[in-house]
């Protein structure tokens, strides 16, 4: 996939922090192997991780924007990026609710959505390519362009807005070339 490779890292964000929360619960020595017996230092790592990621992000975003990748790549790999996050946000989900029923692990249950805050925010930012781009060559209206940027910012929306605009720029490709 073109123009993919610096959205890996945002894309594995949310599983490195739903399996830092498994490895808490369930890893037994992992924790104390890998970081030294606190969660801290993994916590620590995540946050880095988070920044090296944002980087990545930004940086294919501006590169996408400034060539003019077609906006059907772009939105393809958006809505690859949204849709295959879904399986990590349930997992944090799960664990989130769980952790809410009782009062020692109520932080960690806030911690968990200040990450899902996160890694929503990187996949939105990943999103931007595709409606400016969809915008540029027409295949968005402006204001399908705002909205859906607006709502990739959005849990759970931004994942049907990945779908719409990549549905959305396909089918105005293939009436400029005469296909369908």
């Amino acid at each position: 996939m073109k123009g993919f490779l610096l959205f890996i890292p945002a894309l594995l964000f949310p599983y490195l922090t739903a399996a830092l929360v498994l490895c808490l619960f369930f890893g037994g020595g992992v924790i104390d192997t890998l970081f030294s017996g606190t969660i801290w230092c993994g916590v620590a790592l995540l946050i880095l991780y988070f920044f090296v990621s944002l980087i990545c992000t930004i940086v294919n975003v501006i590169r996408n924007i400034a060539v003019g990748c077609e906006a059907r790549l772009c939105a393809l790999n958006s809505m690859i990026l949204k849709l295959s996050q879904i399986p990590a946000y349930i997992t944090l989900f799960v664990i989130g609710l769980g952790c809410l029923l009782t009062i020692f692990t109520f932080g960690i249950s806030f911690t968990l959505v200040l990450f899902d805050c996160m890694a929503i925010l990187l996949s939105g930012v990943a999103a931007v390519p595709a409606v400016v781009n969809g915008a540029r060559e027409v295949k968005l209206t402006m204001a399908e362009a705002v909205v859906s940027g607006i709502l990739g910012f959005v849990f759970c929306a931004d994942a049907v807005c990945a779908v719409f605009v990549y549905m959305k720029i396909r089918r105005a490709a293939g009436e400029k070339e005469g296909g369908g």
